[in-house]
């Protein structure tokens, strides 16, 4: 694992709990999250984009799982910022 991806981690981790006491909830279950909405803590995992073909996620941003679909969130707000798509269709 690259120190970048390490420092990436963290920082996000740091995001994570550093955030306002208020709750992040997914707005309708019956639907995957789409830009825009927040992704909620329970359930999300960060992961590396490098491991699955994909590039840096951009600046203040993280990859994350939720339901089996990756996402690029702000690590400032926890808000999707793309929709990469299913973890499956990515190559690990």
């Amino acid at each position: 694992m690259r120190w970048v991806s390490v420092i990436s981690l963290f920082a996000f981790c740091l995001a994570a709990t550093a955030m306002p006491a208020q709750a992040c909830t997914h707005p309708d279950p019956a639907r995957d999250l789409a830009a825009g909405d927040c992704v909620p803590k329970d359930g999300r995992v960060p992961i590396h984009g490098g491991d699955y073909g994909l590039g840096p996620p951009g600046r203040d941003a993280a990859y994350v799982v939720f339901d089996n679909v990756v996402y690029v969130v702000d690590l400032s707000t926890q808000a999707v910022l793309r929709v990469i798509g299913p973890i499956s269709g990515l190559r690990n």
